[in-house]
C-alpha cells in the first residue's frame, strides 16, 4: 500500500524507502511474535503483493521473502532488541543496494564498469590538459557512494526501529491519537495505475540507454577509447537485450509458473487473513494521510518520529480507526 503511495509521489529510492518501512515493522513485530511468525506474515505480504500488483517483479518477492529469513535470524533473542533492530536495518538496506549493483553487473558484465572508468578518466584528463592522466575509479567511486547512501539509511532506519516501542509506550496516553474519527476523512492520494513496465520504457532506463548509445558514438570518433571499445559496447548493449530477453521470454515466465503454484497452494490456507488485510487498505491510507497533513508542523528527525508514532498508534489501537488490534500478530 505504502509503495503505491511512493510511487504515486514519484519519491526516488522508493525501494530503499520500502526496504526501510518493512524493517521498522518487522522490527516491532519481533517484540510480540513467536519464532516463525515474521516468516509465516512475509509470505502472506507476499501473497497480498500477488493480488493487488499481479506485475510486481519475482525479484521483489524474494527481497520480501529474504528480509523474513533475516529477521528470524537475527531477532531470535529479544534481549538486545536495539541492537538487533540496528543490525537488522543496516543488513537489509546495504542488501538492497548490492542487489542493484549485482543486477547491473549481471546484465552488461564487468564492460559497463571499465568503460565507466573509461570515459571518466577521460573527461578530467580533458579538463586538466593532461590525456596520460588517471586519476581515480569512476565506477568504484559510484558504487561506494550508492551502498554508503543504503548503509545511512540503514542506520537512520535502525535507530528509529530500535526506539520505536518506547516511543509508542510514551504516547499510549494521548487521546488525540486513541479518539479519532475518520469516518469522513478523505485521503486523496494521486492515482497510480499499475501495469506491467519494462526498465527500458522507464524514464532511468531510456537515460541509461541514452548514456550508453552516446559512449559508443564518441568511442568511435574519438581517438583514446578507439574502436576496440566501441565493439566493446556493442557486444555489452547486444549481450543485454539478448539476457533480458531471455529472462522476459523464457526463464521468469517458467519461474512465476513455479511461484504461482507455490502461492496458490498458501493462499488457500491465508485467505481469511489476507482479505481481512486487504479491507484495511482504505482506513489505513485515510490515517497515514491524516498524519501526513498533521506532521508539517515539525522537521526533519522530529517530522519523522511523529509520523511513524502516531500512524502506528492510530492503526493499532485507535478506538474509532481500523482495529488491526483484532487481527492476530502474524497480520500485524
Amino acid at each position: 500500500m505504502i509503495g503505491g503511495i511512493l510511487h504515486g509521489f514519484k519519491v526516488p529510492l522508493t525501494g530503499a524507502w520500502l526496504s526501510g518501512i518493512a524493517a521498522i515493522l518487522i522490527s516491532l513485530m519481533s517484540l510480540f511474535s513467536t519464532r516463525g511468525e515474521i516468516l509465516k506474515a512475509s509470505i502472506i505480504v507476499i501473497i497480498i503483493k500477488v493480488t493487488i500488483s499481479p506485475y510486481t517483479p519475482l525479484t521483489a518477492h524474494f527481497a520480501v521473502f529474504l528480509q523474513g529469513c533475516l529477521a528470524e535470524v537475527f531477532f531470535l533473542s529479544k534481549r538486545f532488541f536495539k541492537v538487533s533492530a540496528l543490525l537488522f536495518a543496516v543488513t537489509v538496506m546495504v542488501l538492497s543496494g548490492i542487489q542493484r549493483i549485482l543486477i547491473l553487473t549481471i546484465l552488461f558484465g564487468n564492460t559497463l564498469w571499465k568503460s565507466i572508468d573509461t570515459y571518466a578518466n577521460i573527461i578530467i584528463s580533458e579538463l586538466f590538459g593532461n590525456r596520460n592522466l588517471k586519476i581515480f575509479s569512476a565506477s568504484i567511486v559510484i558504487i561506494s557512494a550508492y551502498v554508503f547512501i543504503h548503509l545511512l539509511m540503514g542506520l537512520i532506519v535502525g535507530f528509529i526501529a530500535g526506539r520505536l516501542p518506547l516511543w509508542i509506550n510514551n504516547n499510549m496516553s494521548n487521546k488525540s491519537l486513541m479518539d479519532v474519527d475518520f469516518s469522513e476523512y478523505d485521503a486523496k492520494f494521486p492515482e497510480v495505475k499499475r501495469k506491467k513496465k519494462r526498465w527500458w520504457n522507464k524514464k532511468s532506463g531510456r537515460v541509461f540507454l541514452s548514456i550508453l548509445l552516446l559512449m559508443v558514438i564518441y568511442s568511435y570518433f574519438h581517438p583514446e577509447p578507439g574502436q576496440s571499445y566501441t565493439i566493446e559496447l556493442i557486444i555489452m548493449i547486444v549481450r543485454s537485450f539478448v539476457i533480458l530477453f531471455l529472462w522476459f521470454t523464457l526463464v521468469s515466465p517458467l519461474l512465476y509458473k513455479v511461484f504461482r503454484k507455490l502461492i496458490d497452494k498458501k493462499q488457500i490456507r491465508y485467505i481469511s487473513q489476507t482479505d481481512k488485510i486487504i479491507s484495511t487498505f482504505p482506513e489505513l491510507k485515510k490515517i497515514l494521510f491524516f498524519n501526513w497533513k498533521r506532521s508539517q508542523g515539525f522537521k526533519g528527525y522530529s517530522r519523522i518520529k511523529f509520523l511513524v508514532t502516531s500512524t502506528l498508534i492510530m492503526a493499532m489501537f485507535s478506538t474509532r480507526g481500523i482495529k488491526i488490534s483484532e487481527l492476530n500478530s502474524t497480520s500485524l
